[in-house]
């Protein structure tokens, strides 16, 4: 989830337009550490298997998808007319989209999913 702030701009629309690209921003950041946790992960599992890791391309497209599911989940204007925006990104739509991106392989994919909590989680507390 992201939250994105705007004041300081007398038009209401683009106020709220831009605290909606900000929030969007905040989002992507938080894809951005997601996906790399979760590569970083993957890479230490292959690595214990002995095995080389092809998945940087499918990751990168991870990444363009999940962005692309960022929604907005509210807006509020503040009492001193600051524009706020919620986006939201939700667990369950990483999950899914691990599952439908042709760019993974099926073992790739499983592995992804199955580290997809912790890398999630690691994400978020990097965050905070």
């Amino acid at each position: 989830m992201g939250v994105g702030s705007r004041g300081c701009i007398r038009n209401s629309g683009i106020r709220r337009s831009s605290a909606d690209t900000s929030a969007r921003a905040a989002v992507a950041a938080l894809v951005d550490a997601f996906v790399a946790r979760l590569f970083r992960h993957y890479q230490a599992a292959e690595a214990a298997e002995g095995r080389e890791v092809t998945a940087t391309s499918a990751l990168v497209a991870l990444s363009q998808v999940l962005l692309s599911k960022t929604t907005i989940a509210a807006h509020w204007v503040a009492a001193d007319g600051t524009a706020h925006t919620q986006a939201r990104l939700a667990l369950a739509d990483v999950r899914a989209t691990i599952t439908e991106l042709r760019e993974l392989n099926g073992p790739v994919r499983a592995k992804l999913l199955s580290l997809c909590d912790r890398a999630f989680d690691e994400a978020e507390a990097a965050r905070r």
